[in-house]
């Protein structure tokens, strides 16, 4: 079965037990038009009821918008991110609906479907409103391409979304109210929340260091400049952990040892390799300290100009000097790091050493933190002439990371004007796609291309497929959402399903 087929199907269960499902209508809910609302900080445009309210907040990347009823008891939520905030659907659904994975909401899920790209998941289940009560949910999230998160819910009583799957038979029977009820209604609001041109945007990168403070090891072997706040564990002469407040972010400057397995012996606790290059030597070291694991190494610089000096000033053995930036898994967030390394070895086989300083931060904040490392790297001062030298030789790299965040923020402003305004253009005609897909994945629906009737394209619903150039209509199954497998109607042809963006904008658009 087609992938997306078989991801489709998932949301058209949800959508069923959403919107076909027997049970009462709520009077809370108006035969009357629904009105268009924009939120106070014109972040979001929609359709509401009468009596309904509706709020916009933005926290940690996300912008969220919120509708209730006059009662408050019937709810629909949607949020929207930038580029880079989620790994995949199921880090999107953590990020916007971390209330349901809190404790105080006692949620239980009695669907949870996830497409086989990880991109889409949709979830059914219940749990305990801001009253008290019990509250039924049906949760959509999506990463998308570049990603950015979409994240949409409905909510209501339990006796709204029934999580039992309810037979074939109960679902063609309910069709007839389907248009009256509150669920229709909900699913309507949902589909035609849409966030405003230009209100999701990736944050600025930083334009320049953050302020230092002067910080010495008590042993005064080595003094260095962190920013406010932050903590020093100290490891021996010269070398020092220090983290940031959250322990996100890291400078390490250390110097282990390492014994030759030519020695012959194996201590506990002590590490036994061969010599290794800098950066194989922080691979091994990060696994056997449980530190982390080196799942990449995006750039690797060997120090040529370093190996004369180096080969003058240490005679014990072969030294290696580099530069590399790595991505590392710990404790299951994945981090990207700078380290500028040597590897001092021993002509007598016995053991050799890394001496290294590294900068680890989450993934999506190294860039813009680039001139605070640098900064601190470069502050780094060691009552050892020949080790200072090499230091200072080895943040050249890290300077011209510097220069190159500094030129880009530093950018004509009309320029930036202009790429803005193109970046918020296609991201509007990218956006009017993610809405048209989100619409038809909520409502159960899908389109077709006809190639053997010169383009023409059928439209499924819930209940059967339309040929949307004639107006016929087919009926049933196998022509409805849950059993249509794009076989045309009147020819023998599979139809192409419109599921990418190229083809929405040349036929649908």
């Amino acid at each position: 079965m087609n992938p997306r087929l078989r991801c489709n199907r998932v949301a058209s269960w949800l959508v069923l037990l959403a919107a076909l499902a027997l049970c009462r209508p709520y009077a809370v809910l108006p035969a009357s038009p629904l009105k268009k609302v924009v939120t106070k900080n014109a972040g979001f445009a929609a359709y509401l009821p009468d009596g309904w309210t509706a709020t916009e907040t933005s926290d940690k990347g996300l912008l969220r918008f919120a509708a209730r009823d006059a009662g408050n008891v019937l709810s629909v939520s949607l949020a929207v991110s930038g580029p880079g905030q989620a790994r995949d659907a199921v880090d999107a659904f953590r990020q916007a609906f971390s209330d349901l994975l809190s404790s105080k909401s006692k949620a239980e899920f009695a669907d949870v479907r996830l497409s086989p790209d990880r991109s889409r998941l949709a979830v059914s289940g219940r749990a305990r409103n801001e009253k008290g009560g019990i509250s039924t949910f049906l949760a959509w999230a999506g990463r998308e391409p570049d990603g950015s998160l979409v994240c949409s819910r409905i909510a209501g009583p339990p006796e709204l979304f029934p999580l039992e799957r309810p037979p074939v038979e109960a679902v063609q029977a309910s069709a007839p109210s389907r248009n009256a009820s509150t669920r229709e209604i909900l699913l309507t609001v949902l589909a035609n929340v849409r966030p405003l041109k230009g209100a999701v945007a990736p944050a600025p990168a930083s334009s320049g260091p953050q302020p230092l403070a002067e910080h010495r090891l008590s042993d005064g072997s080595a003094s260095f400049s962190l920013p406010k706040g932050w903590k020093v564990r100290e490891l021996g002469a010269g070398c020092f952990l220090a983290q940031s407040p959250d322990e996100s972010l890291s400078f390490l400057v250390a110097s282990p040892e390492v014994i030759d397995p030519r020695l012959g012996v194996r201590p506990p606790g002590i590490p036994v390799s061969p010599f290794l290059a800098p950066h194989q030597a922080m691979a091994f070291l990060l696994a056997f300290q449980n530190i982390g694991q080196a799942t990449d190494f995006l750039e690797v610089s060997p120090r040529q100009d370093l190996a004369a000096d180096l080969a003058r000033s240490y005679t014990a053995g072969p030294a290696v000097a580099e530069d590399f930036i790595y991505l590392v898994n710990a404790g299951g967030k994945k981090l990207k790091a700078f380290s500028f390394g040597i590897s001092f070895g021993s002509r007598m086989n016995t053991s050799w050493r890394l001496f290294h300083m590294s900068v680890f931060a989450p993934e999506a904040e190294f860039a813009s933190l680039a001139p605070t490392f640098a900064a601190m790297m470069q502050s780094y001062r060691v009552n050892d002439r020949f080790a200072q030298e090499y230091i200072r030789k080895g943040m050249e790299r890290l300077r011209q990371m510097e220069r190159e965040t500094a030129a880009r923020a530093a950018r004509n402003a009309s320029e930036i004007r202009e790429m803005m305004q193109k970046a918020y253009d296609e991201r509007q005609k990218s956006q009017d796609y993610i809405d048209y897909q989100r619409s038809n994945y909520i409502r159960g629906q899908q389109d077709w291309v006809s190639e053997m009737e010169g383009g023409t394209v059928y439209h499924t619903d819930s209940w059967g497929t339309r040929n949307t150039a004639t107006g016929e209509y087919y009926e049933g199954a196998p022509y409805d959402y849950v059993h249509m497998t794009g076989r045309n109607p009147v020819h023998d042809e599979r139809m192409t399903p419109i599921n990418s963006r190229e083809l929405y904008e040349q036929h649908v658009r």
